[in-house]
């Protein structure tokens, strides 16, 4: 709607031919009045512009410089932190290899003990039940040794009765 109300203009210069000569030049005038203040405010609004974009640009810079800085701090901190974990990690592995190695020696040394252990366990053993054979066999035989021993000493006492009433 606001299309339609406007009209046309004609640039300065040329005649509008239904104003009259007066009218069209006080007009043209005010015209090229206002052409010259937008003009000017055009141009103080552009050199506004520049001068805000120049700062934002600066303090962008100085906000990228203060990131870089930043960053290269981070990536030194990054470093050390990197170079301490592979200090980390090297005296941890050799300290695996420390301990696995003791590991072994000591596994080594309880298999031995172990096997010594067991040696003298079956010779323990063996000893054990070689007694236990001479007991048994000592088990069997003691009721006869003392029968007979038995035996013998009641015929002893036979004969040393008969001694003793023959020396009488």
């Amino acid at each position: 709607m606001a299309e339609k109300s406007r009209r046309k203009i004609k640039p300065a210069g040329k005649a509008n031919p239904t104003l009259t000569k007066g009218a069209g030049a006080r007009l043209e005038s005010k015209i090229q009045g206002v052409e010259s203040r937008l003009k000017a405010e055009i141009t103080g609004v552009k050199n506004e512009l520049e001068a805000e974009i120049k700062d934002v640009r600066d303090e962008l810079k100085a906000d990228i410089q203060s990131l870089n800085t930043r960053m290269e701090s981070l990536d030194t901190r990054l470093e050390s932190v990197n170079t301490r974990l592979e200090s980390v990690n090297t005296r941890l592995g050799m300290e695996i290899t420390k301990t696995n190695a003791r590991m072994d020696r000591m596994e080594g040394r309880i298999i031995a003990e172990i096997k010594d252990i067991k040696s003298q366990v079956l010779n323990f053993l063996d000893a054990f039940s070689g007694k236990l054979a001479d007991y048994g066999r000592e088990s069997a035989i003691f009721p006869k040794v003392l029968d007979e021993h038995g035996h013998k000493l009641r015929d002893h006492d036979k004969r040393l009765a008969l001694l003793e009433s023959a020396r009488r």
